[in-house]
């Protein structure tokens, strides 16, 4: 029978007090609800020891379960690899540093049983230095004055999709995603709750600078088209300078005289424009690539807890087979 509620938590190298911790509170919020659920973690290619907790937490609470992703693939893929596996209701999706309050859930539950079939949790303050929140500010303005569709301003990746939400999400064929946009794009009845984001109860996030850069590079490349079409606008305002200045220099010789020097600058200034219209378009050619090849999205290397999945280690089967071997050969 299928769970009321899927949890799932990507997770890549958190600590272990944060995972039980986080264990411990999605356990009590959920048991006071009075629902059936399932906890899903999904393991993005982190290190060892992040691995063995998780491994520990499954082993020790019949909640929960575990996807082994074979290597780092993002958040973004370990999200729908926990989309693609579980079998709620409705999912929800949290951060593993409890920054996304397991409490919050009881209003979604709420949301979705008045009809909303997408509830998504909006940041309303964040305890976080401007040195974070004033790029993400202008990050998302940015994004939705590119975008072709509008895109929920500080929303994260905590929401509640109901099934058939899911199910949508695990037909779409495209391998790069940005979830915050391919959400809204889906147009089912949707929601935005607020909720204050708490600081990171340990430990340091595993989006850095450049992580986060590539995110939002990421996020525009996904979400926006309208830079291509900038480069025709742009071409003809050069061009209109350019016949300007040719007629300027035509009836007007002797007073606008340009020598060798600034002619080649101009030059150069011209042909920068070329190269940085090429280089807008390589990224748009480059997602081309990478949808043909078609290659997963992500690849699982274990199940841990799934019920219809042996839990058995295939080297110890081996080993053990050996040793039945060698002791009957005795």
């Amino acid at each position: 029978m299928s769970p009321d509620v899927s949890v799932i938590v990507p997770v890549y190298n958190e600590q272990s007090h944060t995972l039980h911790a986080l264990v411990a509170e999605v356990q009590r919020v959920l048991t006071t609800l009075q629902v059936t659920y399932e906890l899903l973690f999904v393991d993005d290619g982190g290190k060892h020891e992040t691995n063995m907790v998780l491994r520990d937490i499954v082993a020790n609470n019949s909640h929960c379960k575990l996807v082994v992703l074979s290597r780092n693939f993002g958040e973004q893929a370990a999200i729908c690899a926990g989309l693609r596996h579980c079998s709620g209701l409705v999912s929800v999706n949290l951060d593993s540093d409890l920054q996304d309050p397991p409490a919050l859930i009881e209003q979604m539950l709420q949301a979705w049983q008045n009809g909303f079939d997408v509830v998504l949790a909006k940041q309303s303050v964040r305890h976080e230095p401007i040195s974070k929140t004033f790029p993400s500010a202008v990050f998302y303005r940015v994004l939705n004055f590119l975008a072709d569709r509008p895109i929920p301003v500080d929303v994260g990746e905590f929401r509640l999709l109901s099934r058939p939400v899911i199910d949508a999400i695990n037909q779409m064929p495209e391998r790069i995603r940005f979830m915050r946009e391919m959400v809204p794009w889906m147009g089912f009845k949707q929601m935005e709750l607020p909720f204050v984001r708490a600081d990171r109860a340990s430990g340091e996030s595993g989006y850095n600078t450049i992580k986060l850069l590539k995110l939002a590079f990421q996020a525009v490349l996904v979400s926006s088209t309208k830079p291509l079409f900038l480069m025709t606008p742009v071409a003809l305002t050069i061009m209109v300078i350019g016949v300007t200045a040719l007629a300027l220099t035509s009836y007007f010789p002797k007073t606008i005289e340009l020598s060798t020097n600034q002619l080649a600058c101009l030059n150069l200034i011209f042909c920068s424009f070329v190269l940085l219209a090429l280089g807008l378009v390589t990224p748009y050619i480059a997602r081309i690539i990478g949808e043909v090849r078609a290659r997963p999205l992500f690849i699982v290397s274990e199940l841990v807890g799934f019920a219809t999945v042996p839990m058995t280690n295939p080297r110890k089967q081996f080993a053990d087979r050996q040793s039945g071997t060698i002791a009957s050969s005795i």
